[in-house]
């Protein structure tokens, strides 16, 4: 896990492994128009989410492509596979720590209130477990995702 780039080694220090970020073809050196030196997180074939330099502590943290839409990240690795217990988490780094360690996971790509009803249909042959960020943010999404996930999980 040798890397010369801040940004690679940021993410190994958040629990995120080589082979996740590879797995969902994370790009750790693009370089953005706007804010320079970002994480590119891919959620479809033409559009990502962009985090900022973590070490840049200006505004905004996340940039998205224009005209792309919320989506469920992470759900097309569950796609052919037999995972009973799935884990909803409030971004998609949640997500990728969660791969990492081998727990299968999704989230939203527009945050913790963007949860929608058709992704419940989808997750509905599994246990759902809800791990959102211990704020307002986190607690009204967990309540959205508990209005249509009623048997689903929550961990704190």
């Amino acid at each position: 896990m040798q890397s010369n780039n801040h940004l690679e080694q940021w993410l190994y220090k958040r629990g995120i492994s080589q082979e996740v970020l590879r797995l969902f073809d994370v790009d750790t050196d693009y370089d953005h128009p706007t804010i320079g030196k970002s994480i590119r997180i891919p959620f479809s074939k033409d559009h990502a989410k962009y985090r900022r330099d973590p070490l840049d502590e200006r505004k905004p943290k996340y940039l998205y492509d224009a005209g792309g839409k919320v989506t469920l990240y992470g759900a097309d690795k569950l796609l052919g596979s037999e995972t009973k217990n799935i884990v909803i988490t409030e971004g998609e780094l949640d997500t990728l720590v969660l791969w990492s360690a081998n727990i299968p996971a999704v989230s939203s790509t527009g945050g913790a209130l963007s949860f929608q009803e058709e992704w419940a249909i989808a997750l509905a042959p599994c246990q759902v477990y809800v791990c959102f960020d211990n704020d307002s943010a986190g607690a009204e999404g967990m309540v959205k995702v508990l209005s249509y996930i009623p048997d689903a999980k929550v961990i704190f």
